[in-house]
């Protein structure tokens, strides 16, 4: 890849995981502050945004694959979603201004939905695809490597330093900066510095989109992707042990242990930083090396251990910043080597589409399933507690040793993998991207 791609790359990368992870951590925490202390509508939110985003990235994904114009096939798309998605992300804390609680809860959960399908159809479906058209199975866990390094200082930003703007000027001007940097690197880096080959039109009548997907999903296609789908279920289930606690995080955090806001920030700041920022590039590499299987097995080890270590022994401000950081480390790790390993397997004519499958399994099913787990754990097992007048319940280290558990049953379905052989073909979009400054100029 040129400077010109990596520069894109990076940027829009930065700017979208700015955006998932304020949604994925201070829209839940800005729920608890501003509307109500329940982890129902945290849960309901998590659920709606992913199953939104499934349904976009599966279906604009599966579009993109058979786009063609002078733009690229991708490129349009990462355009037009990330500056819709700024503009929502800068409308989300409007709901908070409906003083009924049920109202407002379902009003909230609406606008993170929207806002979730708008950065789908430009990260998720249109952006996932174009990583996977432009590298090969030799290169692509060092390429996610970086980009993993991308995302940890993205959530560095939004964790660390979010969290003294929350406690300095509020949630809404938070999220205002946040979607205004969105709108402008979807402009500039989604726009005349990102670099795809026209597409020429089709000389023959295709299928239509919904025929392909339905194709797709039919059991002969499902048995020729067979270690796709094997890698998807031990993703779904590290997902659900993941999602049982990851929206809880920040409120375990603040309500449990005690911290500010500024200062849960800046613990996981921390360990992002640690486990996550300094361990990308490494593990994108033994990804490469290793191999996809055996770096997967080793990180649902590592996670499962460490989220036993967090329950037991994070406490102190310390101790929560170093099994944090404990617990990213594999976290990153896992991270990369499911998304290489993933893009690897897809076929080379449905990779939209089969972005948007990854997120069935990666998010829909985790996000169904985790949050709620997690929220009858609290409201059954959690610490009672009043929150601005309002009375509910914080979750308390049974949610970590849950997650766990579960964690540790991804473990199964990767012994029914095999190891994939690294080439270092160069695919032919691949060869576009390079050559395109001599095509398009731009």
């Amino acid at each position: 890849m040129n400077k010109k791609t990596w520069a894109a790359l990076i940027l829009l990368s930065l700017a979208g995981q700015m955006a998932w992870a304020i949604e994925n951590n201070w829209f839940n925490t800005f729920v608890y502050a501003e509307i109500a202390p329940d982890p129902r509508i945290v849960s309901w939110m998590v659920m709606a945004s992913a199953l939104v985003s499934t349904i976009v990235t599966i279906i604009v994904g599966a579009t993109s694959d058979r786009w063609s114009g002078r733009w690229g096939k991708r490129k349009p798309f990462i355009f037009a979603g990330y500056i819709l998605w700024g503009l929502t992300t800068i409308l989300f804390p409007s709901a908070a201004a409906i003083k009924q609680v049920g109202i407002a809860g379902i009003t909230v959960i609406l606008f993170d939905a929207i806002m979730s399908g708008f950065g789908s159809i430009g990260n998720d479906a249109a952006l996932n695809a174009y990583i996977t058209d432009i590298t090969n199975t030799s290169n692509r866990g060092k390429v996610q490597g970086v980009l993993q390094v991308v995302m940890w200082v993205a959530f560095l930003i939004t964790g660390m330093v979010a969290g003294f703007v929350v406690d300095n000027i509020g949630y809404y001007n938070f999220f205002y900066i946040i979607g205004g940097i969105v709108i402008l690197i979807g402009l500039v880096a989604g726009g005349p510095m990102m670099q795809e080959a026209p597409v020429a039109r089709p000389t023959v009548k295709r299928e239509s989109v919904w025929r392909e997907i339905g194709r797709t999903m039919q059991v002969k296609s499902l048995k020729e992707n067979r270690e796709l789908l094997i890698v998807f279920i031990s993703i779904a289930t590290w997902g659900l042990g993941g999602q049982i606690f990851s929206p809880y995080l920040l409120i375990y955090m603040i309500h449990y242990l005690g911290f500010s806001a500024g200062e849960a920030g800046m613990l996981q700041g921390i360990a992002l930083l640690v486990g996550g920022i300094l361990f990308s590039v490494p593990l994108g590499f033994l990804s490469d090396r290793w191999g996809r299987r055996k770096t997967g097995m080793a990180m649902i080890l590592f996670q499962s251990v460490a989220l036993v270590a967090f329950a037991l022994f994070a406490k102190t401000k310390l101790t929560a910043a170093i099994f944090t950081s404990l617990l990213f480390i594999p976290l990153t790790g896992w991270f990369i080597n499911y998304k290489s390993w993933t893009r690897d397997l897809f076929p080379e004519d449905k990779r939209g589409q089969f972005s948007g499958f990854t997120l069935l399994f990666s998010i829909l099913i985790p996000m169904a399933t985790g949050p709620f787990i997690g929220a009858w754990l609290t409201n059954t097992y959690g610490m009672a507690t009043v929150i601005e007048n309002e009375a509910g319940f914080v979750p308390t280290p049974l949610l970590f040793e849950v997650s766990a558990a579960v964690v540790l049953l991804a473990l199964i379905p990767l012994f029914f993998t095999k190891e994939m052989k690294a080439t270092g073909r160069i695919t032919h979009a691949a060869k576009e991207v390079e050559e395109a400054p001599a095509v398009i100029g731009s």
